[in-house]
């Protein structure tokens, strides 16, 4: 009986010291003042042409080459500046070399701004077959294109979805023609996009 207690005695001593190193290993040590921690310094951002001049000053340039440019946005991720653009051709199908000749474009609008063309990545793609209108220049661009739109019908108070090819743009209507001719009003469209 007195080995049983000698035991737990020193086994309940083994547990307190090993417990005490357990505590002093993980006693806090003290921290380097605020004021001897490296400053992080920033680099100074590259300066990038401004997106509404480039836009406005392309769409300008391609029009001269029979390309609308329908979006032109970019974004810069560190020292990376990404510009993504849309283009549409008036008469025909946009191409491969139509979208080579936007980039080509929007290269020389940078360089003639004084900005190195090497620094931005350009990517040019076509509309594709379910653009969404998100300007009223479109609603022109787009006439005789098969088209779906969704409008607030105010006399039966409901949402009315109608597929058709955009005939004609007004100042506040269009007129859509499918089995028959019909008027919409632009204050009522919900969204419109191609419907190729």
């Amino acid at each position: 009986m007195i080995n049983k207690v000698l035991v737990f005695i020193e086994a309940s001593t083994f547990l307190f010291i090993k417990n005490k190193r357990t505590m002093e290993q993980k006693e806090i040590k003290p921290q380097k003042p605020f004021s001897q921690k490296k400053k992080i310094t920033k680099k100074p951002s590259k300066k990038v042409i401004d997106q509404e001049k480039l836009l406005e000053l392309s769409t300008a340039l391609l029009m001269e080459k029979d390309l609308y440019l329908l979006e032109c946005k970019m974004k810069t991720i560190r020292d990376d500046t990404n510009i993504y653009a849309v283009i549409h051709k008036k008469d025909g199908a946009t191409t491969h070399i139509d979208c080579i000749t936007a980039t080509k474009a929007i290269k020389e609008i940078i360089a003639a701004e004084g900005f190195d063309e090497e620094d931005y990545s350009i990517t040019v793609s076509s509309t594709g077959f379910d653009w969404i209108f998100k300007s009223d220049l479109e609603y022109q661009i787009f006439i005789n294109n098969n088209v779906k739109i969704k409008y607030e019908d105010t006399e039966q108070d409901k949402n009315i979805t109608l597929m058709g090819t955009l005939k004609e743009n007004n100042e506040d209507h269009i007129i859509i023609e499918n089995k028959e001719t019909m008027k919409v009003m632009k204050k009522y469209i919900i969204k419109i996009k191609l419907n190729n």
